[in-house]
């Protein structure tokens, strides 16, 4: 039933998605959904917690093998693009709950809420992890760029474009490259010459 959820949600909205598409698309009975998850609104809340939670474990896995900074936040960003570009839908999810849902339903708050402070709190922790100390205001880096990653999909939602898609993404690396670089001491920034001063790409 979660998995017809994520689909269904992901492709049509929260709104228009009715009990009876999922049940049918889960081949279960509608009694299911409520003895397991109350109503469709807890349904979308482990939803968003399971499949939110997933995906951010998918990109610790990818980048934690990579030793120097800059290694892992090029992963980190590959990452993003594959899940945009093979599962859309996992992008959709906290974009459609919180435009649909967050303003009246405290649960729905809740389970965004702790999405998003898991995924900053685990790409603070990967960045401390790959340099071996703590850096000044990483909690606040990390929300930058999980806003900026969040306004990038909502854009993406609203006007799909691969292209332009690429280009922000590659943008939000270097920002978060420049972010984590002027916050080294500068006895470090000589020695992690991997970093170095961030190239400004070329755009046409």
């Amino acid at each position: 039933m979660l998995d017809a959820a994520v689909e269904l949600f992901g492709e049509r909205g929260y709104a228009a998605t009715g009990i009876g598409a999922i049940c049918e698309r889960a081949g279960l009975a509608k009694t299911a959904l409520y003895h397991h998850f109350g109503n469709k609104e807890g349904l979308l809340a482990e939803v968003v917690e399971r499949v939110e939670g997933e995906w951010i474990e998918e990109l610790q896995k990818r980048v934690y093998l990579a030793q120097d900074v800059e290694q892992r936040i090029d992963l980190l960003i590959e990452g993003w693009a594959q899940i945009a570009q093979k599962s859309p839908h996992l992008w959709r999810l906290p974009i459609v709950a919180g435009l649909e849902q967050a303003d009246h339903s405290p649960r729905i708050r809740q389970a965004l809420a702790q999405v998003w402070a898991r995924a900053e709190r685990a790409l603070a922790e990967g960045i401390e992890d790959s340099i071996g100390r703590k850096l000044p205001e990483l909690e606040l880096v990390a929300h930058t760029v999980i806003s900026l990653l969040q306004a990038a999909m909502l854009k993406q939602i609203a006007q799909p474009d691969p292209a332009r898609l690429a280009r922000e993404l590659a943008e939000l690396a270097l920002t978060l490259k420049l972010l984590v670089w002027v916050r080294l001491p500068y006895d470090v920034q000589r020695l992690i010459h991997e970093l170095g001063p961030p190239v400004v790409p070329h755009t046409a």
